[in-house]
């Protein structure tokens, strides 16, 4: 494959063929042979070439070739078409052909067709033209393609369709438009020819059509935005309805049309002589002017084809030099300053309608996008500024010979200059002068950095430089901490600034909250901009980024510019945008929206969780980005071809591409599923299968020894009722214990405290400090062993096996015990269902979380308990979360209480740990019930 970029083709193809780019391929790129037919391109987007050794396609790095061990009985392929989303291919005498899973079959058995000149699909039928017959090939009530020869005939001065008549009588072309098929003469040299054009149906019933063209030879017909483009002789008719609504007539133009195609601002003409068309030229619409690419390129032989495909490429096939490409213009157009090229465009500023072109030793002037003016500087200025209506050169030192004789245009001897409403700030050296001398700052930052701009933004001077962001404070110049790197522009926008570094765009409010512009933060931003829309412009390292609707788009400039590194905007009051690279200026015109590349198109071949990746885009490939996303995880980027699944985990998944060019648009794949299983001896049903074989192999050796299990069942049954029965006795006499425990020494302890609350309520003031003590401490240990048994008769009766009832009671006690302390209680309960818990389970659970609770009154200063119960079979998980002080672990050691609840956890096989911050403390308690 060969790419070239021609210059002899520059006035021809300068913007119809992005910038006279074109690849030539042939057999050394894997072309079957140089000899090349008829061309197409499918619905996946591949491009088909027929040639004298088989039919090749080539999807933008290879040709695959199909020639008579893949089912042709000729390897010469004339016509290739696309006919239902399925390619047909034409032969030279042996018949049609049908791409079936990678091969061709004969779409009529033990058919044969004479050189096919002319292959149409319409109407669910293909209709084709030889040098001595007409065809239609269409299926029978059974699905069989069946062939119908037909001619056309004149009768009583009228066009007629014959079927089954020998030999041709009126040559014919086919023409497909829209959903229609027309037809028109064909150029031959004996044969009566029609004149104008005919619909004709698919019951081959012919209609005039176009009646303003019935008076013409018309030898081609093709059809673009409404407009019908019709050629006869060396006129080529643009038609809109029934009426002609220009005529293009070709001046010392002898050759017969072939086709005509609207390309732009151009219109491609495939033309020839007698019955074989040799050459392609263009028309400029504009212009009115004819260019020979088939001279200008130097193809000596004759070209038999023209396509436009998705992209709008131009393929031209030849008759001996293979296959060319035409790359398709870019959708944004670029002015290039010649007298700047291969200078580094340092900065680029604008006063009334000039514009100032910034280069190391000299100044650009231009006027109306010319230069009215070049410069040459003997110092080398680093900034240009507009400073009370001047253009302003900053330059570190002033060379006395270097004198500038232009209106309006000063050198000031500093680093940086910058405009406010109070006067100019300078930099000079190690020196910051304010507005009108009225102060100045000495700092040895301002020699040791480079400065690249200064902003005044929230009434603060602010400093650009190669380290990082200075701002003035107090007649300091202060670094900002959170912005260490290059800063190379300012940009102010109202209440808000815009920061170009060397690591993405920042944007500072009016709180001086700086945050980045998410998606920039791999660019070196060297220039950044806002145009007249409202959209950000970015020069960077690579080329130009625009910043709209929270989206990145970036501008391809490989091919369009001398250099992608970005120095410099300026928007002039025409909307024209200038900017700087280090190999010249350039701008655009801002009034036109700029057109993103259309999406590649995406074939994607599956196999199993393997995928076969097939991208295809023929201008600028390189230029790709693909992505692909497994169910609804984020996009990844991949450069491959193939993708392999297989290292993911056991599960159902979807796939899907997308693929687009740097500065285009999305285009997105069909979604695939894929599955990925454990191996066949690993499945459920293999599982299952050899399970039940085994099974059964095992019931006969079981069955054998049935009748000695049976009484043994039998006996095994008789103790599970008893064991039943004493359960139930059992529950009620922990029933009965519960209850009477609580009537005895519940209602003993209540009373005893009572008795003792009431001696100290109305004896208070007369008992002596001994009395007083002892009675409270009989009273407080009563209502302490009071609380005990009530834990002790819970665990007794039989409802204290399950967990909710557990949970409850805890919550309970909790409400009430941190309620007396003023501490709020939240609870959080997630427990699906009421599992039953081992034996002893319950005490030790009720302690832990009693011990937790009283912690948390007595020593965390909380204000706030959460309580948190989760059970997920088989496992439960309780928290205990307050917002107090936290938890003295020294303190704790010396108490016991910590050692006693990792006892209690671990004699029922739980863990048990405590978090403890400043903020609070949260004790978990966690195992199964399994």
């Amino acid at each position: 494959m060969r790419y070239h970029i021609t210059l002899i083709f520059l006035c021809c193809f300068y913007n119809s063929i992005s910038q006279n780019r074109f690849a030539h391929f042939t057999t050394v790129d894997g072309l079957p042979n140089n000899l090349c037919y008829g061309l197409e391109q499918d619905d996946k987007g591949y491009i088909w070439v027929g040639t004298d050794d088989g039919l090749s396609k080539f999807d933008g790095n290879t040709f695959k070739n199909f020639r008579t061990g893949q089912g042709f009985h000729s390897n010469y392929v004339i016509a290739p078409i696309l006919h239902k989303n399925n390619l047909v291919a034409g032969t030279w005498g042996r018949g049609l052909y049908q791409l079936d899973n990678q091969s061709f079959r004969r779409l009529v058995p033990r058919d044969s067709l004479s050189k096919v000149n002319n292959l149409v699909s319409a109407y669910g039928a293909l209709w084709s033209t030889s040098i001595s017959d007409n065809f239609l090939f269409r299926k029978n009530n059974n699905g069989v393609y069946e062939k119908t020869n037909f001619q056309l005939s004149f009768q009583n001065d009228s066009l007629r369709i014959v079927v089954n008549q020998k030999p041709v009588q009126v040559p014919i072309q086919f023409h497909k438009i829209k959903d229609k098929l027309y037809i028109t003469g064909r150029n031959h040299p004996i044969k009566n020819t029609v004149n104008g054009v005919y619909e004709i149906s698919q019951n081959l019933e012919l209609t005039r059509a176009f009646n303003a063209l019935k008076e013409f030879n018309i030898s081609t017909l093709s059809y673009k935005d409404d407009i019908i483009y019709a050629g006869s002789g060396n006129t080529i008719m643009m038609v809109q309805g029934n009426r002609i609504i220009k005529k293009i007539v070709l001046k010392d133009f002898n050759d017969v049309l072939f086709k005509a195609i609207r390309y732009f601002d151009k219109i491609l003409i495939l033309s020839g002589k007698s019955t074989l068309p040799q050459k392609l030229v263009t028309y400029d619409l504009e212009g009115n002017k004819i260019q020979d690419v088939t001279a200008a390129l130097n193809i000596k032989t004759n070209i038999s084809d023209i396509l436009l495909d998705h992209e709008s490429n131009i393929w031209v096939s030849s008759y001996g030099q293979g296959v060319y490409c035409f790359f398709a213009p870019e959708k944004y157009a670029f002015k290039e300053y010649k007298g700047t090229r291969n200078k580094l465009i340092k900065d680029i500023e604008g006063l009334d309608d000039q514009v100032f072109l910034l280069s190391d030793n000299s100044l650009f002037i231009y006027k109306d996008h010319k230069l009215e003016m070049e410069r040459s500087l003997k110092n080398s200025p680093n900034k240009i500024s507009k400073i009370e209506n001047k253009i302003r050169l900053s330059v570190f030192e002033r060379d006395l010979n270097d004198q500038i004789s232009i209106p309006k245009i000063e050198i000031g001897i500093e680093s940086i200059a910058y405009e406010t409403q109070q006067g100019v700030y300078r930099i000079k050296e190690d020196t910051l002068l304010f507005p009108n001398d009225t102060k100045l700052i000495k700092d040895r930052k301002l020699v040791a950095l480079l400065m690249n701009d200064m902003v005044v933004f929230n009434d603060k001077l602010m400093i650009a430089t190669n380290s990082g962001l200075l701002v003035e404070s107090n007649n300091e110049l202060l670094s900002y901490p959170k912005i260490d790197y290059q800063i190379h522009q300012f940009y102010k926008d109202d209440d808000q600034m815009f920061m170009a570094t060397s690591n993405g765009l920042f944007v500072v409010d009016k709180n001086e909250n700086i945050t980045q512009i998410e998606g920039t933060e791999k660019l070196e931003i060297n220039a950044v901009t806002i145009d007249f829309k409202g959209q950000i412009w970015l020069g960077t390292n690579n080329g130009i980024v625009i910043y709209k609707d929270e989206k990145l788009e970036r501008l391809y400039l490989k091919n369009s510019l001398g250099s992608s590194y970005i120095t410099s905007f300026y928007e002039d009051s025409g909307k024209e945008m200038w900017f700087g690279t280090n190999d010249g200026g350039y701008s655009i015109d801002n009034t036109m929206d700029i057109q993103y590349q259309e999406a590649p198109l995406i074939h994607i071949n599956q196999s199993g969780n393997k995928f076969d990746l097939n991208i295809i885009s023929y201008n600028r490939a390189d230029a790709l980005i693909s992505q692909y996303q497994i169910n609804d995880d984020p996009w990844i980027s991949t450069k491959e071809t193939v993708l392999d699944f297989n290292n993911l985990e056991q599960g159902d998944y979807n796939f899907q591409l997308r693929s687009k060019k740097i500065d285009g648009v999305w285009g997105y794949s069909d979604t695939f599923q894929f599955q990925l299983r454990d191996p066949w001896y690993m499945q459920p049903v293999f599982l299952i299968g050899s399970t039940a074989i085994l099974s059964l192999f095992m019931i006969l050796i079981i069955s054998a020894k049935l009748k000695n299990t049976r009484k043994r069942n039998t006996i095994l049954n008789e103790a599970i009722t008893s064991k039943t029965t004493l359960e139930k006795e059992l529950a009620q006499v922990r029933d009965r214990m519960a209850k009477d425990f609580h009537d005895e020494m519940g209602n003993k302890l209540a009373r005893i405290t009572m008795v003792s609350e009431h001696i100290l309520s109305e004896t208070d003031a007369a008992l002596d400090s001994f009395t007083h003590k002892s009675l409270t401490t009989v009273k407080t240990d009563a209502e302490d062993l009071y609380r005990g048994t009530r834990d002790f008769m819970f665990s007794l009766q039989p409802d204290s096996d399950y967990l909710l009832e557990v949970v409850d009671y805890i919550i309970d006690f909790s409400r009430d015990y941190l309620s007396s302390w003023n501490i709020e209680c939240e609870i959080e309960k997630d427990i699906p269902n009421n599992p039953r818990l081992p034996y002893y389970y319950n005490r030790q659970i009720i302690l832990i979380f009693k011990e937790a609770i009283t912690n948390v009154a007595k020593h965390s200063d909380a204000t706030m308990v959460h309580l948190k119960f989760q059970y997920d079979h088989p496992l439960v998980k309780m928290q205990c979360i307050d917002n107090g002080k936290g938890y003295a672990f020294a303190k704790a050691k010396k108490t016991r209480g910590l050692s006693y609840m990792k006892e209690r956890a671990s004699k029922i096989n739980f863990t048990f740990h405590i978090d403890t911050l400043p903020t609070g403390t949260t004790v978990v308690l966690q195992g199964s019930i399994a």
